[in-house]
């Protein structure tokens, strides 16, 4: 006989994606083809379940440009953007994400230029 917990069976029903968004995401370029993005990770009462980590979105600010992601781990608060194109500006989201989905990225997107050859750390 399988005893089964209900309380799990609640905390599943609970659990939804995150409320809120990860604040003050911020960046820089490194280098004429990677950006630096850190943020301020989502507070655990908006988390609404275990946090599985993050998802980065971005693509170059222009028209009909392929829209890339990236995951990291809901420990990190920072990630490196490579294998971008030289001196290109890109609009980057950072949203949270449990095992109910995704949750909402900040109204105002992080727009950050990859440098020219030789030139970094324009901060934003």
């Amino acid at each position: 006989m399988t005893l089964r917990n209900p309380c799990n069976k609640l905390r599943q029903l609970w659990f939804t994606e995150p409320d809120a968004f990860p604040e003050n995401v911020t960046g820089f370029n490194k280098s004429s083809t990677s950006l630096f993005v850190e943020w301020q990770h989502i507070p655990r009462g908006h988390r609404n379940g275990i946090l599985q980590g993050y998802r980065i979105t971005y693509y170059p600010n222009k028209p009909y440009k392929a829209v890339k992601h990236k995951t990291v781990d809901s420990t990190k608060s920072s990630t490196t953007l490579s294998n971008l194109k030289k001196y290109t500006w890109y609009v980057i989201q950072v949203a949270g994400y449990t095992s109910k989905g995704l949750g909402p990225h900040p109204p105002r997107p992080l727009e950050i230029r990859t440098s020219e050859d030789g030139k970094s750390r324009d901060l934003v």
